[in-house]
């Protein structure tokens, strides 16, 4: 498989993460109170998607990912495989609605992004190449400006 065309946004696959998070954090406790899922079942649930979500924080704000003792790859590959088969029969049952297809999508990339990859995950591995590149090369300062080439090109778009 090819990688998807939102694989390296990384605020808006944040942003899924903590909205399937949130999805998780309202709509458990009441199927709780109702007995359609359990406590632990939820709290399981729940803790899987802060775990995901908090790479993903931790990917688009640049820093190190969190220790991955949170929740394990394999149980990180599952929510993730069951959300976005959910996602995409969301998006099925709606074709015309673009909002939802964009969703699905991004879901389906999380899915990819944490899929094996040289003995972790691809978001894992990734990223820590990432953050060794820069810091075995940082970016040089504008002379007198305490500013990164990068900080120069984002003023001048």
């Amino acid at each position: 498989m090819s990688a998807p065309r939102w694989y390296s946004l990384y605020v808006e696959l944040a942003a899924t993460a903590e909205r399937l998070l949130a999805d998780r954090e309202r709509l458990y406790p009441p199927q709780v109170g109702r007995g359609a899922m359990t406590a632990a079942a939820a709290n399981d649930g729940i803790r899987i998607m802060r775990a995901i979500a908090a790479d993903w924080q931790a990917a688009r704000d640049g820093l190190p990912l969190p220790a991955p003792d949170q929740a394990t790859q394999a149980e990180k590959l599952a929510t993730l495989t069951t959300a976005a088969s959910r996602a995409a029969q969301l998006a099925a049952a709606e074709p015309g609605n673009r909002s939802r297809g964009d969703y699905a999508e991004l879901v389906d990339t999380l899915l990819w992004q944490q899929q094996d990859w040289h003995s972790t995950s691809r978001i894992r591995w990734f990223h820590q190449l990432t953050l060794d590149l820069r810091a075995a090369s940082p970016l040089p300062e504008r002379e007198g400006s305490g500013e990164g080439v990068s900080a120069t090109h984002a003023q001048a778009a």
